[in-house]
């Protein structure tokens, strides 16, 4: 059998320092270690104070300053396998008692996040067995509402007198807000980033294009005085790329504007909107192009006036990235998932398709960097940041499964509203 070790909670700051409140009640195995953890009750709080102990003014503001930092106090002591932990360590766990029929590895297996438990008993074992001396580490506590706290957890040896560790001691302290605020400002600078990128970018490529064009056009003027018919699209490609250009840069503000709020979230009729869109695209000179609505039900979502910008892009790149004849198919359903009601929207084209190797780049979040670094273009990633702000799913597949260059069909998965009708 392993050493017995006991759990200590206190209200007083001090008792961790000088053990007068040495206490443990009763003994539950770890069956995991084969160790024997008692477990004290964060209640009767009251019961453990010591009438005659009375706080000085610098321990009062003390115990206040821990409060409100969040900032709780363990300490382990090696020779008697005897933890002790300060009330608030009960208040960023979130709850008001640790039950002296639980287990600590029920608790453990309780409150810490799954996917840190096994790193942090790793690192507590390391403190513990000298392999290093000291302890800072961020782990999720999981409350009793599910809701996930971050915390930091920082602990060091202390030696006794003939210089062995004695002790472990340390603190934890709810560090939830700062994260989040930390995440905010990187996601925020990494969308200015990607603004920067995007304008720099596609616009100079788009530029770069009209203005060959238009070079091209004025060596056939000085060469032959005008332009003939057959060279009018040397004038109306330039005005074709600076549209697009006045687009791209419409589109930015949209999406700056909508991270700020700007545009409030309504209901909207997916076919009827999909209509719309459609009806936004006139026939391309020179090419074959059939773009059909298949809508089998009216399906309600919540989204803004920046959801319309999504299937144009859609239908557009479908366009833009093929050549000839081209079908363009769009279908919008009901969809069930997990019991809540979806609406899909689909839009496939028997265009050249994408390889399978592609597919996924195309749609990693996580790859917004590779995609600058690599000097290719932002518009389907912008368009999964307005689907993802909708709190819905994209993706794409190939029209016929497992052939790519049968075409493509892009997914678009949006929660509805409203049980859609046929």
């Amino acid at each position: 059998m392993g050493p017995d070790i006991n759990i200590n909670i206190y209200e007083n700051p001090n008792c961790l320092i000088s053990g007068e409140c040495n206490i443990s009640h009763m003994k539950k195995p770890l069956s995991s270690t084969g160790l024997n953890i008692p477990v004290e009750s964060c209640s009767g709080m009251a019961e453990m104070r010591l009438g005659k102990s009375v706080y000085s003014k610098r321990e009062i503001g003390m115990a206040r300053a821990l409060r409100n930092a969040r900032i709780g106090l363990w300490e382990f002591d090696l020779a008697t396998c005897t933890l002790t932990c300060s009330d608030e360590v009960c208040r960023i766990i979130g709850t008001d008692e640790l039950t002296s029929t639980s287990s600590v590895e029920a608790i453990l297996k309780k409150y810490i996040h799954p996917d840190d438990l096994d790193r942090v008993s790793r690192e507590f074992t390391e403190l513990a067995s000298c392999a290093s001396g000291t302890l800072d580490t961020m782990l999720r506590i999981v409350g009793p509402d599910d809701s996930v706290s971050i915390v930091r957890v920082e602990g060091e040896q202390i030696a006794g007198p003939d210089g062995k560790p004695a002790w472990l001691f340390g603190t934890i302290q709810d560090i939830t807000e700062r994260i989040h605020a930390e995440d905010e400002l990187k996601a925020a600078k990494a969308q200015a980033e990607l603004y920067v990128d995007l304008m720099g970018h596609d616009i100079n490529n788009m530029n770069q294009i009209a203005m060959g064009y238009l070079e091209l056009a004025d060596d056939i003027i000085e060469a032959h005085g005008s332009l003939g018919t057959e060279d009018r699209f040397l004038i109306t490609r330039p005005i074709e790329t600076l549209r697009a250009n006045s687009r791209l840069i419409d589109n930015v503000r949209k999406i700056q504007k909508s991270k700020a709020g700007v545009y409030k979230a309504e209901e909207i009729d997916i076919e009827s909107l999909l209509r719309e869109v459609i009806s936004r695209f006139p026939a391309v000179a020179g090419r074959d192009i059939k773009i059909t609505l298949v809508s089998t039900c009216s399906c309600i979502v919540i989204a803004n006036e920046l959801l319309k910008e999504v299937f144009l892009n859609l239908i557009g790149n479908a366009i833009k990235h093929s050549t000839g004849r081209l079908s363009v198919n769009v279908r919008a359903e009901k969809y069930e998932e997990c019991g809540h009601m979806k609406c899909r929207v689909e839009i496939e084209d028997d265009g050249p398709g994408i390889p399978d190797d592609l597919k996924m780049k195309l749609f990693d979040r996580l790859s917004l960097e590779k995609t600058r670094a690599s000097g290719k273009g932002f518009g389907l990633c912008l368009t999964k940041i307005l689907v993802d702000d909708f709190n819905g799913r994209f993706w794409v597949e190939d029209r016929v499964s497992g052939d790519y260059t049968m075409g493509s069909r892009f997914v678009v998965l949006l929660p509805a509203v409203e049980k859609c009708g046929k």
